[in-house]
């Protein structure tokens, strides 16, 4: 994930209260409660983190140009019974990039992203499957890959695993050119060997425009099949919240807002920027987070944001204000914050992301954390006030990923930049 016009490009650092406190940093884990990896040298970011039934943790993303994925034993230590010394690069084009992560039942992994073959060609829809140590599982796909092009600049964010073993990635397609491009929801479905799901929208592929550029950055699968895709939809220089819901066979859902698709404005005047990011359930209802423009006496914030919607697509007016929630770190200071990431705990909202924390001509970001009650409100048993920041000693911190361990620990992956390029950052919190 990257903040809004780029601005934000890696992990930061940890100013959480007391050490038994809910937010702070559990220093069992790696070096006072933080770990960096670093592949080759190369930019390293991880976009996507899981747990493992044995507690084991696995992080996915990008290293240099290709997939990169890192295995961590529980204290944060790398676990080199995976891939070469713990970790593993997979080189699919001349530009690849893992966005996201999912472990299947059988304990093998599958990264989606995108690839491009060379400089001068788009990028296409991209997933590779491991084996548990770590090696390609050449029953998928082509030797372990596979690549799908949707006729445009196609980039996977987000991927699922349904019940019956199917893969359903989502993201970003264009279409036209010049002044005519636009970019729109696009999702495909994959059999469990990696090939194209032909029953599912047109040959295995769906395509959406809630309003006008587009793009699907969170996917989530309900109890009952029905799948959600929430990101950002744009017109001019104004952009909303997004959400479309599908049937099994990838048809819209009419029953959702308008016609299957929800668009969301935080009411932040023209040319406001809101987007999301994540999106999870909580109790049936969906949360979509990212950032919101909220008007200031000095001229506009980004801040966390944050909307809940009831199964029918209309916002939950029992959350926030109007549905609608949205929180600054730095109160009358200046504020570019982001959502990258939701889990639910214990029925409380978690949030991780990005927070400006240096004088904006010095761009130094960090990771931040909240964490909500049910109302939408923060709740101040964690860290301060609600909200947790953390240094990695660098200027360029970010949370892209959040997960909750079996035990209820928080651990956030992303990058964190203390030298010339950004590392893996990891960072694991209490949160009783």
């Amino acid at each position: 994930m990257a903040l809004v016009a780029g601005l934000l490009a890696a992990p930061s650092s940890a100013h959480a209260r007391g050490h038994d406190r809910d937010g702070s940093l559990d220093r069992t884990f790696g070096t006072g409660g933080k770990v960096t990896t670093d592949f080759l040298g190369a930019g390293d970011t991880a976009d996507a983190l899981i747990v493992q039934p044995d507690g084991k943790l696995v992080a996915a993303g990008s290293s240099g140009s290709d997939f990169g994925l890192a295995r961590y034993h529980r204290n944060g230590s790398l676990d080199r019974t995976f891939g070469a010394g713990g970790k593993v690069a997979t080189d699919l084009g001349f530009d690849d990039v893992a966005h996201a992560l999912i472990r299947q039942p059988d304990g093998k992994l599958v990264a989606a992203g995108y690839t491009a073959a060379s400089p001068e060609e788009l990028p296409d829809f991209a997933l590779a499957r491991y084996h548990r140590d770590g090696s390609l599982d050449f029953s998928f796909g082509v030797g372990g890959l596979v690549r799908t092009d949707l006729g445009g600049d196609d980039i996977a964010y987000a991927l699922i695993r349904q019940p019956d073993g199917r893969l359903v990635a989502a993201g970003q397609s264009t279409r036209g050119s010049g002044p005519e491009l636009s970019t729109i929801f696009a999702l495909t479905r994959y059999l469990p060997d990696g090939s194209l799901d032909t029953s599912f929208g047109t040959g295995g592929g769906v395509f959406t425009s809630p309003t006008g550029d587009d793009r699907a950055h969170a996917l989530v699968v309900q109890t009952d099949g029905k799948l959600v895709a929430g990101g950002v939809s744009a017109i001019s220089s104004n952009s909303n919240f997004a959400l479309a819901r599908y049937h099994r066979d990838g048809s819209l859902d009419t029953r959702f807002g308008n016609d299957g698709m929800v668009v969301t404005d935080f009411g932040g005047g023209d040319n406001a920027a809101d987007a999301a990011y994540a999106l999870v359930l909580q109790n049936g209802k969906l949360v979509a987070g990212g950032y919101a423009t909220t008007a200031t006496s000095t001229g506009a914030d980004l801040d966390f944001a944050l909307a809940r919607y009831m199964s029918d697509g209309t916002l939950d007016t029992s959350f926030g204000v109007a549905g609608r929630t949205t929180t600054t770190f730095h109160p009358g200071g200046v504020n570019i914050n982001q959502i990258n990431a939701l889990a639910v705990s214990r029925g409380r909202i978690v949030a991780a992301g990005s927070v400006i924390t240096g004088p904006i001509d010095g761009l130094i970001f960090d990771v931040g954390l909240t964490r909500y009650r049910h109302d939408g409100t923060l709740d101040t048993h964690f860290g301060t006030g609600g909200r947790v920041t953390t240094d990695f000693a660098g200027d360029r911190d970010q949370a892209n990923a959040l997960t909750v361990q079996p035990d209820g620990r928080l651990v956030v992956a992303g990058h964190a930049q203390t030298g010339d390029t950004p590392d893996f950052a990891l960072a694991r919190y209490r949160n009783d």
